[in-house]
């Protein structure tokens, strides 16, 4: 039987199943009717609230997108940090843990990302464009005063390293088993450090790395 809620309570509840249901089955196994079952509103409720499941996914990719990026890190969410090698493993630890609890959900929508072009804008502009941004704002905030080198393209490197990211996050903490954050951040750190500051001296990534027993 169908409860009927309205409100915020409804929409909640409409939000939380289609991620539910996404993490379950896939995009393609999230219909409206399975979502309106497993949330218990209504036909009516549903599109009282959302015009369709694209309008859902929508709203949660962006929520989930600028939660990843508020945890990232100083570096791309304070205008007056400057960054350093010593920070780059700390900032990439920050958005792993971040990304974690959502691994599925967002390699469902990866998934369904490859075949469907919707969800390929949703996906890009909910969760990468945003950190694709702020690292580029980043880059150039530290040419302007020396701290990165200033023959890189600001954009194009940021481009590179947020796919790359994205596609090793994808892999390594979207699926099952889920990797450890900190190993996560413990491969990637060498290759922004590599990228943006010149040469990494040998050992220096040892050194900004915790011990692991």
């Amino acid at each position: 039987m169908t409860t009927r809620l309205t409100g915020p309570k409804a929409r909640a509840r409409i939000i939380a199943a289609t991620v539910a249901l996404i993490e379950e089955l896939g995009v393609a196994g999230a219909t409206v009717t399975r979502v309106m079952e497993q949330a218990g509103v209504s036909r009516t409720a549903f599109y009282r609230h959302f015009s369709d499941l694209y309008d859902v996914m929508g709203l949660v990719l962006q929520e989930v997108g600028a939660e990843i990026l508020q945890q990232s890190g100083d570096w791309l969410n304070d205008r007056q940090s400057i960054g350093s090698p010593d920070v780059v493993y700390s900032n990439l630890l920050h958005y792993a843990q971040a990304y974690a609890p959502h691994g599925r959900l967002l390699a469902a929508l990866s998934d369904a990302a490859t075949a469907d072009p919707r969800v390929h804008q949703l996906w890009r502009d909910g969760v990468v464009q945003a950190y694709m941004d702020a690292t580029t704002a980043a880059i150039e905030r530290d040419q302007a005063v020396g701290a990165i080198r200033a023959d890189l393209d600001a954009r194009a490197v940021s481009y590179a390293l947020t796919m790359m990211g994205e596609r090793a996050s994808y892999d390594f903490l979207g699926r099952h088993p889920r990797g450890d954050p900190e190993d996560y951040a413990r491969m990637l750190a060498p290759v922004w450090i590599g990228t943006l500051f010149g040469q990494v001296p040998a050992g220096a990534t040892a050194n900004l790395l915790p011990t692991r027993t």
